[in-house]
């Protein structure tokens, strides 16, 4: 493929290093090119640059110009920072999942006593977003530790083989399987 060509299905920004490889290797095409009459290879650069063929490649395929993310795209008044996705954003599958195992969860809860509802909600932090240890429990319960490990023990022995809580193992696996 030939450098003018190279550079449109791209539109990964350059680093640094690549961006030296890729001013190496562009000066060498244009040299070459006049010195040959013709569009020279990529193994001619490669030889000539002595980078190996696959940095050649690459530096071939990076993009021509860098463009802003605040510049408008095309006629419209959209930007590219606008039309381009959040890769930190969760997806509307991932918030299916997390609705879906929030609702198995509450279901397979409400077989226990309102206190060791609590007291699992605390101990996994399902209530507060941080697990909380048996120690921070009893205190905000007004009991001691023993007696929260008591009703934590008692709230598993009941959800034991409950079909409710089987229905959550499928949650255990990491999330790419879902």
């Amino acid at each position: 493929m030939a450098f003018h060509d190279a550079h449109k299905f791209s539109h990964a920004v350059p680093q640094s290093h690549m961006a030296e490889a890729s001013s190496r290797v562009k000066e060498c095409w244009r040299r070459l090119q006049r010195q040959l009459k013709r569009l020279p290879s990529n193994e001619e650069i490669a030889l000539d640059t002595g980078m190996p063929m696959r940095r050649v490649e690459a530096a071939m395929s990076l993009p021509r110009y860098t463009v802003s993310l605040t510049g408008k795209v095309g006629c419209t008044d959209a930007t590219y920072q606008e039309i381009m996705p959040d890769a930190s954003a969760e997806t509307a599958e991932e918030v299916l999942h997390r609705w879906l195992m929030k609702e198995e969860v509450d279901r397979a809860l409400g077989s226990l006593s309102p206190r060791e509802r609590q007291v699992m909600r605390y101990r996994f932090g399902i209530e507060g977003g941080r697990p909380r240890t048996l120690h921070d429990i009893g205190q905000l319960l007004g009991v001691s530790r023993e007696r929260i490990r008591q009703i934590e023990l008692g709230a598993f022995r009941k959800l034991r083989g409950k079909e409710k809580v089987q229905s959550l193992q499928h949650y255990l696996q990491p999330a790419e399987s879902w």
